[in-house]
């Protein structure tokens, strides 16, 4: 399971690079909670369910909770049903890694999600998006799962 997530999260990572077509324009705003709470740090994974689409993206939430989704230069976001996955990372010692540091903790297996597993993937977490063109506010979504210690 580990490597199917790691496998998914640097696949689209690389997606993401290298964009999608031609143009710009567009935007996936939204905000996530954990039981009714804001969840800052989490990182939210739009994957599209055409499979014509070839790319997904791929933010983090502040302090509040927020998140904002705008596609690389030259890259439009596309208009769609998009699956969500959810996770926040922390690395063996409980801390919040660096933005930088993170990709690689998760690719040695150093980092662990403090999320129910099911938010991990967009196929289990039952998370969903119909992202329009222009800009798409999402409506927040709440997880559910044990409280934070």
């Amino acid at each position: 399971m580990h490597e199917v997530r790691t496998r998914w999260v640097v696949g689209l990572s690389a997606l993401l690079l290298t964009g999608c077509g031609a143009g710009g324009g567009g935007r996936i705003e939204g905000k996530v909670l954990y039981n009714g709470e804001p969840l800052p740090g989490a990182r939210v994974m739009f994957q599209p369910k055409d499979k014509d689409v070839k790319s997904g993206y791929v933010a983090t939430t502040n302090e509040k909770g927020e998140y904002v989704m705008t596609p690389v230069p030259g890259a439009s976001i596309k208009a769609g049903k998009y699956g969500v996955a959810i996770t926040k990372y922390v690395d063996k010692k409980g801390k919040e890694p660096d933005a930088e540091d993170l990709e690689q903790l998760i690719a040695r297996g150093e980092a662990r999600s403090v999320l129910p597993r099911n938010y991990a993937e967009p196929v289990t977490s039952d998370l969903f998006a119909d992202v329009k063109d222009g800009t798409t506010v999402v409506p927040p979504f709440d997880l559910k799962g044990p409280k934070k210690k």
